[in-house]
């Protein structure tokens, strides 16, 4: 075995001392940057010194190995060391930022819990990012700017019920209540957020931001869709689920306990965390207004008229519980596009043994995908929904809406063109069957395409989600149905889409009278 050179010792370890300072400077240079910015920044802890010792003998283990005899270039050597680490920590930043594609909606909507556990589902490995839209049944894409059809302003016709009078406020109020704040230093401790979630654990409405400031109050206008909430912060979350019938003020305390972060990870190359959460809990305070929706519906049952739409996204439904709990008219799913809706055989072979089925009207919806063929889908509605035929019917319907799997309409070419693709599949779905198409029509196709008079003409389903009685396109003054949010109703799993009929049981009789089909 050959000796190390006793001469050879001395240059190696000024090799490897320079290399090792060079590892440590690019941390030091930040360190020293961000005190430079804020002088008031929390003095570094123990893990930038165990940060700084793995950027220590990364640059001197190098040096040695590539035989460096010169001090300048093993300087050079261990400020470069650092971009391994920092690299990796850099990708990890932004793999978590960016996701993995799944746990999204095909719209975007991060997926922030898991619905059936309420676990939270976390798209990255050191965060929860907080970010996407809400979507209600089908997803839509990010809004457009819309097509301009009329000057004329959107018509608001009178209603006698209002979203607040059936859903209540659902004001939501948080309480924070912090521990250890101010001996942690925590003028730079990251925000408190708050993220709603819908039924299928999906980000719904924006998020909100507190700072840690004990008796802060967070407050919003819960979405209509939304069915908990997650509070986050560095780097823990909790979730809770909020009351399932209408609320007027749902009303919450956070409580987080706090410790300071030991640097580590800043010295990696990730960032701060100034501060970190020993203990999040989320306490219930109180909730006022809050009633059963299925009782509000049974006790107006001789004034009003309510019913659901239903499609893959529920099981099961007990018919007989739905009757009997007022739910007057189901419409179902029949097609999406050229595809028929993987359970509306289920639904409608199981209505067939419901005692009551008598008491319900029934109907089927197209939902419309711009971009496929009018007449394959219309061929394709009209396959599935020939043979069910009922003496209490609702009229066929077509879904105006997007999702991000179709042709965006983009442009008031694409608007044109839309329409008239959707006027050829109406057309031939009443040549078919000798009745006139209700036209179900969302707030975000109003404005991007509006409704032509020869469309408008046709029953009018619209879903309106957000305001207190439904918006209608210019030049339209009446409609029959109001898709107006989505409730858990006895009789079927989780929630479902609940509509409004607008007149009394007097004149739903008579409008269901006018479009039954006969086998």
């Amino acid at each position: 075995m050959t000796s190390l050179n006793p001469t050879d010792m001395a240059p190696r370890a000024m090799v490897a001392l320079f290399a090792g300072i060079g590892g440590m400077l690019p941390t030091l240079s930040r360190v020293g940057a961000t005190f430079l910015n804020n002088p008031a920044s929390p003095l570094p802890q123990y893990g930038i010194c165990l940060g700084l010792l793995i950027f220590f003998v990364i640059g001197a283990v190098l040096a040695v190995a590539f035989g460096e005899r010169s001090l300048r270039q093993a300087l050079v050597i261990g400020i470069s060391a650092p971009a391994i680490i920092t690299s990796i920590s850099t990708g990890v930043s932004e793999a978590g930022k960016a996701g993995d594609g799944t746990g999204r909606s095909p719209s975007g909507n991060e997926q922030l819990v898991d619905p059936e556990t309420l676990a939270p589902i976390r798209s990255g490995a050191w965060h929860l990012p907080l970010v996407g839209r809400s979507y209600a049944q089908e997803p839509v894409p990010a809004p457009l700017a819309p097509a301009p059809r009329s000057s004329e302003a959107p018509f608001v016709p009178e209603q006698k019920i209002t979203r607040q009078s059936l859903f209540g406020d659902r004001r939501f109020v948080l309480v924070i209540r912090m521990q250890n704040m101010e001996s942690e230093g925590g003028s730079e401790a990251p925000p408190i957020q708050v993220q709603f979630f819908d039924e299928g654990g999906y980000s719904v409405g924006a998020i909100l931001s507190a700072p840690t400031v004990s008796g802060h109050l967070v407050e919003a206008t819960v979405p209509v869709s939304g069915r908990g909430f997650v509070v986050s912060f560095a780097q823990v979350t909790q979730v809770v689920r909020l009351p399932t019938d209408p609320f007027d003020q749902a009303q919450y305390a956070a409580q987080i306990k706090t410790k300071e972060g030991n640097d580590f990870l800043w010295a990696l190359g990730f960032k701060r965390d100034v501060v970190e959460a020993s203990e999040l809990t989320v306490e219930r305070l109180d909730v006022t207004g809050e009633r059963p929706i299925a009782q509000i519906i049974r006790s107006t049952a001789d004034q009003l008229v309510f019913g659901i739409d239903l499609s893959k996204f529920q099981e099961g439904p007990d018919w007989d519980r739905l009757i009997e709990n007022q739910v007057r008219f189901a419409v179902m799913r029949a097609t999406y596009g050229v595809k028929p809706d993987e359970r509306v055989q289920q639904f409608w072979t199981s209505l067939q043994n419901a005692a009551r089925r008598d008491q319900l009207a029934i109907g089927f919806y197209h939902f419309y995908r711009f971009g496929q063929a009018p007449e394959e889908q219309a061929e394709a509605f009209l396959a599935v929904t020939g043979d069910k035929t009922d003496t209490r019917m609702m009229p066929p319907t077509v879904v105006m809406a997007e999702n991000s799997y179709d042709k965006p309409v983009a442009n008031p070419a694409d608007a044109e063109a839309y329409l008239k693709d959707l006027s050829s599949f109406v057309g031939l779905v009443e040549q078919a069957l000798g009745q006139s198409v209700m036209i179900m029509l969302s707030q975000r196709m109003i404005d991007v395409v509006g409704l032509p008079a020869e469309l408008a003409s046709r029953p009018l389903w619209i879903k309106d989600f957000d305001n207190p009685v439904p918006r209608l396109p210019a030049g339209v003054t009446d409609y029959q149905l109001w898709q107006l949010g989505t409730a858990a109703l006895p009789g079927i799993k989780g929630v479902v889409d609940l509509n409004l009929f607008n007149g009394d049981p007097t004149a739903f009789a008579a409008f269901v009278a006018a479009h039954s089909r006969r086998s």
